[in-house]
């Protein structure tokens, strides 16, 4: 597949931890992405499933709460690892394959505590199951490229990470022109989101879209992801408010992440 269209220089930069216009941090992605340029194999897949959610107090009692400290949350201080009521979405059936149409799954599909992902998607009776990956040829390049050079091991996570994220972003302009009128894709949630655990939400997902049989993607038994430039993710589908909103409309101008949605404070990536 060719996925010329999918590196971005902004967004390798970005990963690679080099500022905005920095010409030799450029040259260097650009130099290691010609080298992975034909190592790329991205798949997909989606299945839709219904969606129940429960957010205690309609989302004012979600508190973030940092281990080792208390903070200021909401105006009032509240002290480390203190209790958050849990929100939680039940995911039921029947699960449909967004490509074949087929149905399979039984009534109720699983129950996912998190008060996050329930936030994120208030307004919502229907969501996608999401995985995506760039394949295992990319990762044995990569491990390559590390032994002969350090930094050009950097470097090709770095362009992996933008090709995974522009890929995953156009895929879901597909599904969003799939799913029909007066539906919104909601931005991608995954599992280690904010209070998701990940491993729970990981052994939870893969079963349900298959991931092995769909795209050859596997969860290894210390809990990693096989190939590892790879995407799962819950996204909802409804009246995502904008700051939801996943920017998969082609006419949509305020559809943009909003780091707020997340728990992860100390992120490199926050904004």
């Amino acid at each position: 597949m060719d996925v010329n269209g999918y590196y971005n220089e902004r967004e390798a930069l970005r990963y690679f931890g080099a500022p905005q216009g920095d010409a030799r941090a450029a040259a260097v992605l650009g130099a290691v992405y010609f080298k992975l340029r034909n190592e790329f194999a991205p798949r997909f897949h989606a299945v839709r499933v219904g969606c129940v959610v429960s957010l205690p107090g309609g989302g004012d009692a979600l508190m973030r709460v940092q281990e080792g400290e208390g903070r200021q949350v909401q105006g009032a201080k509240v002290a480390a690892k203190r209790h958050v009521p849990a929100g939680r979405v039940t995911f039921t059936g029947p699960v449909v394959d967004v490509e074949t149409q087929a149905e399979t799954g039984g009534p109720v599909l699983g129950v996912v505590e998190s008060t996050y992902l329930a936030r994120h998607l208030q307004g919502c009776t229907e969501a996608l199951l999401f995985a995506a990956t760039l394949g295992a040829r990319l990762d044995i390049a990569m491990r390559r490229l590390t032994l002969q050079q350090v930094t050009e091991g950097a470097a090709a996570q770095a362009v992996a990470a933008s090709v995974m994220e522009e890929y995953c972003d156009d895929m879901c302009r597909q599904l969003q022109q799939r799913v029909g009128a007066g539906l919104i894709l909601c931005s991608r949630f995954s599992p280690g989101y904010g209070d998701w655990d990940l491993g729970a939400g990981q052994r939870w997902l893969f079963p349900v879209l298959d991931c092995g049989r769909q795209i050859g993607l596997t969860l290894t038994a210390a809990g990693m992801m096989a190939p590892t430039k790879s995407v799962t993710a819950v996204i909802g589908l409804g009246a995502c408010e904008p700051g939801r909103r996943g920017a998969y409309e082609a006419t949509s101008a305020q559809a943009v992440h909003d780091c707020n949605n997340c728990a992860l404070t100390h992120c490199a990536f926050r904004h």
